[in-house]
């Protein structure tokens, strides 16, 4: 990547409440994650869950969780090497970045802490509800 390519902006760090607004004015997000231990083989992050948020998509690692969780819905793209990831960016459209933009539009819903915490209850429901006697 070239840092004087006027299309790519690198930016200071924010407080927590102003990056999804500030995350909302990129064309795409980049959470590319080294696959170095199980923990990051395993990874969903945060940030990809950010830029859902801010209604863009997304390159991230292609992990199987992270491939499992949204390839489905055609919101991000996936490298598994530096050079993929270089090469991805570089050959992205216009086109292509729109339409996935677009489905992260029709699919967001499914990615917000209120779908989110109706499982969790659902789970500690089902965990704390007393057993009955036989």
């Amino acid at each position: 990547m070239n840092e004087t390519q006027s299309n790519i902006h690198f930016l200071k760090a924010v407080p927590p409440e102003q990056v999804v607004g500030i995350t909302r004015s990129a064309d795409l997000g980049i959470s590319f994650i080294e696959n170095t231990c199980l923990s990051y083989y395993y990874c969903l992050p945060n940030k990809v869950f950010e830029y859902l948020s801010a209604e863009i998509p997304f390159i991230c690692s292609d992990l199987p969780d992270l491939r499992n969780e949204f390839e489905p819905y055609h919101v991000s793209w996936f490298v598994d090497t530096e050079e993929r990831l270089a090469a991805l960016i570089n050959s992205i459209t216009k086109e292509e970045i729109v339409e996935k933009k677009r489905n992260v539009s029709l699919h967001k819903s499914r990615w917000t802490w209120d779908n989110e915490k109706q499982v969790i209850h659902s789970i500690y429901n089902k965990l704390l509800r007393p057993t009955e006697n036989k």
